[in-house]
């Protein structure tokens, strides 16, 4: 098994409760309404001598309605299961903690890493349940992201809704021929 994947089992495991699921390095819980908390351990390769593991922990929040503009804009439908972390309308890279890195990049030696596989994934958790967790709740999501994204997730939000009288307001925030807009009048009459 490699490094991330153990690290990825071990974050797994500490979620399995919040209804997270794992397949390798890859970790995601779904809402009722088809949002996505999707974790995801990168891996890169280093030219540092010594250094055996590089990697990243990339989160992010993917809401139904922002995964079906994606799938408009591209063209075609996203394969079922949980979506790529880069679909997120919210992203965020588990920072690194010393010894095990610095900023967002996670390096560990090859004569450290069964020591370090539990103090990383306990790192990771501890943001994923402080930091992604509360950001399936719909409206702490919007109040995260900043305003442009902001408008657009509340405007997929409410053709989500079928919310008539707010979406002809949010719509006249948005350009004429916006391609944003004519999703959401799309998505709305669907």
């Amino acid at each position: 098994m490699s490094f991330t994947t153990a690290v990825g089992k071990e974050i797994g495991n500490s979620l399995k409760d919040l209804g997270y699921k794992r397949r390798g390095t890859n970790i995601w819980r779904s809402s009722d309404s088809g949002d996505f908390a999707v974790v995801h351990l990168q891996t890169s390769s280093s030219s540092r001598r010594g250094i055996n593991s590089v990697f990243y922990i990339n989160c992010s929040i993917c809401p139904a309605p922002w995964l079906a503009w994606l799938d408009w804009l591209h063209e075609r439908p996203r394969p079922a299961g949980p979506p790529d972390p880069a679909s997120g309308i919210w992203r965020a890279r588990v920072l690194a903690a010393a010894p095990f890195g610095e900023y967002d990049t996670w390096s560990v030696a090859a004569e450290n890493e069964l020591a370090a596989v539990v103090p990383i994934a306990e790192e990771a958790t501890r943001f994923i349940v402080t930091t992604v967790e509360p950001l399936m709740d719909r409206q702490r999501l919007l109040d995260t992201l900043p305003a442009g994204a902001e408008l657009r997730l509340r405007l997929a939000f409410c053709a989500e809704q079928r919310n008539e009288p707010e979406l002809h307001d949010l719509y006249r925030q948005l350009p004429q021929g916006s391609a944003f807009r004519e999703w959401a009048a799309w998505y709305v009459a669907r």
